[in-house]
């Protein structure tokens, strides 16, 4: 009798990377994506959806939350110039 020598086979496969494709990194925002969140669970959806969702969205996301920065800065510094120049009429005045 002959024994048969079973080989096994290798199920792994390497996988080559195309070294002019770079994997882009993606930003996170945690406090974007947690306002996301504490916005559409009170509306009363299941929160695996709700972070499905925030998850892919958080890049749109992102560039919305850098606009409401942004115009908030602008009206800070209204607000500034305002309050010197109130100042400097009242020292002024007085």
């Amino acid at each position: 009798m002959q024994k048969k020598i079973l080989k096994s086979k290798n199920t792994t496969k390497k996988t080559v990377r195309n070294p002019s494709i770079v994997p882009v990194k993606k930003t996170k925002n945690t406090p974007v994506y947690y306002q996301c969140m504490s916005a559409c669970c009170q509306k009363g959806k299941k929160i695996t959806q709700v972070a499905r969702e925030c998850k892919q969205n958080s890049p749109a996301l992102i560039a919305q939350r850098t606009k409401q920065v942004k115009e908030l800065q602008k009206a800070l510094t209204v607000v500034q110039k305002f309050a010197k120049s109130l100042e400097a009429v009242l020292v002024n005045n007085y």
